[in-house]
C-alpha cells in the first residue's frame, strides 16, 4: 500500500507531466510552421544582402559583361553568392529579367540546360569585337522565365524537397543600371537543413523543459510531505491510543488550513476519550465501592447468623438490616440502569404535552409521609392553575422526585421547602429551594458528578447513592435544557431548571 506522500507526489507529478505533454504537443504542432517562418526570415535577410552587393557594384551586373573588368566583377559576385550558399546551406541563383543566371552558389546538371552561365569560360557564346563582349544570341523570354524552371527543378522532385524562397527586386541607386532593371534571387534549402534547424530548436526547448520538470517534481515533494506528515503523525498517535496511551497527542503546530483543523479536532477527540476513560475508570471504581459496602454488610450478617455468632433472638433485627441493604442495592442498580439509558444518545426522550403543576402535586402527595416524618414545612407557588410543558413526563417526574427528595433529606426539622413555577418567554422555570445547611462554594461544581456525596457539608443523611443529581442533569441535557444551583452555606440551597412550554 502506497503512503499518502507517494500518492500525493505521483498525483502532482502526473499533473505536471500532463501539463508539459499538452504544452509539448502544441509546441510540436507549431514547430514546423515556426521553423518555416524563422528560415524564411533568415533567407529574406540573405536575399537582402545579395541585393545590396549587386546594387552597390560600380557596374551593371545584370547584363552580359562587356569588358574584362565587368567580367571580374561578375566572378567576384559569383564568389560572394557561393559563400552565402555555404553559410545558409542553400542553393542560390541570381537571375536577370531575361532569365540568364548572373551567379549561382554551386553548379548542377540542370543549369546549362536552361541558362547561359560561366561567361568567362564559355566565351564562344559571346562575340568579342576587340573591345567589348556582345551576346552571341539574345532571348525574347522576359519577366523572370527562370521562376518556372527553378520551381520545376527544386520543387518538382528533381532534388530532395525542402524550402524554396523566391524574391524579386527592382534595382535602384546605381548609375550603371537602367530604371527598369530587375533581379531575381532564388534560394532553395534542402529538407535536411530544415530538419537540423527543427532539431536544434527542439533541443533548445526540450532541455529546459526536462530541467523544469525535474525541478517541479522535486518541488512537488514539499506539498506532498507537508500534507502527509501530520496525517502520519495522527496515524501514529491513533496507534498509541489503541495501545492504551490516552495521553498521546498529534503534533499540529500553527497550521491554519483544513489539516490543522483536522488535527486540532483529532486532539480534542483524544481529550474527550481520555476524560471518558478516566470517567469510566472512576465509575467502575465508584460502582465497585458502592456495591462492595452493602454486599459486605449482607455477607457479614448472614455468615454471623449461620455460624451462630449472632444469637437467634437478634436474627430478626439483622435480617431487617440485610433487607435495608438489599433495598439500597436495588436502588443503586436502578439508578445505574437509568444512567445507562440516558447515555444512549441514539434514543432521544419521547416528549408529550402535560400539566406540570398536576405532576408536581402528585410527587408531593407520593412523598407526603416522608415530608411529614421529617417535620419540614412545604409551600408551592404556581403562577397559573395549569402550566403546560412539552417533555417526557416520566423523566421530569424523576427529576422532581430526586430534587425534592434531596431537599427533604438535607432540610432540618422545622425548616421549609419552597417549590415555584413561572413562565419565562417560551420556557417554564421551575425552582426547588430548601432551608438546609447549604453547599460550600468549592463543592458546587462537584455535585453533578456521579457518586459524589457532599456529606461533609450536608451530612444529615448518608443513605444516598450519589447518582441523583447526575441523573437529573443527564435527563435535562437529553431534553436540551439546563439546570443550575445556588447556595449559601448554612442557610439555603436552590435548584432551578427550565422546560419548553407546551401548547
Amino acid at each position: 500500500m502506497k503512503s499518502v506522500f507517494w500518492k500525493m507526489f505521483l498525483i502532482l507529478t502526473g499533473i505536471l507531466l500532463l501539463s508539459f505533454a499538452i504544452m509539448a504537443g502544441f509546441f510540436y504542432i507549431e514547430l514546423d510552421e515556426f521553423t518555416y517562418n524563422r528560415k524564411m526570415e533568415y533567407l529574406d535577410i540573405v536575399a537582402g544582402e545579395i541585393y545590396l552587393d549587386i546594387v552597390n557594384a560600380p557596374y551593371d551586373l545584370t547584363s552580359v559583361p562587356g569588358t574584362y573588368i565587368e567580367l571580374e566583377a561578375r566572378n567576384e559576385l559569383a564568389e560572394v553568392i557561393r559563400l552565402h550558399g555555404e553559410n545558409s546551406n542553400s542553393i542560390i541563383w541570381v537571375v536577370n529579367e531575361d532569365g540568364r543566371i548572373i551567379a549561382l552558389s554551386e553548379e548542377t546538371e540542370y543549369d546549362e540546360k536552361f541558362f547561359v552561365r560561366d561567361f568567362y569560360n564559355r566565351t564562344e557564346r559571346y562575340m568579342y569585337d576587340g573591345k567589348y563582349y556582345t551576346p552571341y544570341f539574345k532571348t525574347n523570354q522576359t519577366d523572370f522565365v527562370a521562376t518556372d524552371v527553378f520551381s520545376d527543378i527544386y520543387e518538382g522532385g528533381s532534388t530532395p524537397p525542402g524550402l524554396t524562397y523566391i524574391k524579386t527586386y527592382k534595382l535602384r541607386g546605381n548609375d550603371y543600371l537602367s530604371e527598369d532593371s530587375k533581379i531575381g534571387i532564388y534560394i532553395h534549402t534542402p529538407r535536411e537543413e530544415l530538419a537540423v534547424a527543427r532539431r536544434d530548436l527542439l533541443l533548445a526547448y526540450f532541455i529546459p523543459w526536462v530541467i523544469s520538470l525535474c525541478a517541479a517534481a522535486f518541488l512537488a515533494t514539499i506539498p506532498a510531505r507537508d500534507f502527509s506528515r501530520p496525517l502520519k503523525g495522527m496515524m501514529n498517535t491513533a496507534r498509541e491510543v489503541s495501545k492504551g496511551n490516552f495521553k498521546a497527542r498529534a503534533e499540529i503546530g500553527k497550521r491554519r488550513d483544513e489539516i490543522g483543523e483536522l488535527g486540532r479536532t483529532f486532539n480534542k477527540m483524544l481529550d474527550q476519550m481520555e476524560n471518558l476513560e478516566q470517567s469510566r475508570q472512576a465509575f467502575i471504581s465508584d460502582v465497585s465501592h458502592e456495591l462492595r459496602t452493602p454486599i459486605t454488610s449482607v455477607n457479614g450478617f448472614v455468615e454471623g447468623m449461620l455460624d451462630g455468632t449472632i444469637p437467634q433472638e437478634k436474627h430478626a433485627h439483622y435480617l431487617g438490616i440485610v433487607k435495608s441493604e438489599t433495598g439500597r442495592l436495588n436502588r443503586l442498580i436502578s439508578d445505574l440502569m437509568i444512567l445507562a439509558r440516558l447515555a444512549d444518545c441514539g434514543r432521544p426522550p419521547a416528549k408529550a404535552t402535560f400539566d406540570l403543576n398536576e405532576m408536581i402535586r402528585e410527587v408531593v402527595i407520593s412523598m407526603e409521609q416522608e415530608i411529614n416524618a421529617k417535620g419540614v414545612r412545604l409551600s408551592v407557588d404556581f403562577e397559573d392553575d395549569r402550566t403546560m410543558v412539552y417533555a417526557n413526563r416520566d423523566d421530569i417526574e424523576r427529576v422532581m422526585v430526586n430534587l425534592l427528595g434531596n431537599a427533604v433529606k438535607f432540610t432540618p426539622e422545622g425548616k421549609g421547602i419552597h417549590i415555584s413555577t413561572k413562565a419565562v418567554k417560551t420556557k417554564i422555570s421551575i425552582s426547588i429551594r430548601d432551608e438546609g445547611c447549604g453547599i460550600a462554594p468549592d463543592k458546587m461544581d462537584m455535585i453533578w458528578d456521579r457518586f459524589y456525596k457532599a456529606d461533609s457539608s450536608r451530612g444529615l443523611n448518608k443513605g444516598g447513592s450519589g447518582l441523583g443529581l447526575a441523573i437529573v442533569k443527564n435527563i435535562l441535557s437529553a431534553h436540551g435544557e439546563s439546570i443550575h444551583a445556588d447556595s449559601v452555606e448554612g442557610k439555603w440551597t436552590e435548584f432551578t431548571f427550565t422546560l419548553q412550554q407546551g401548547a
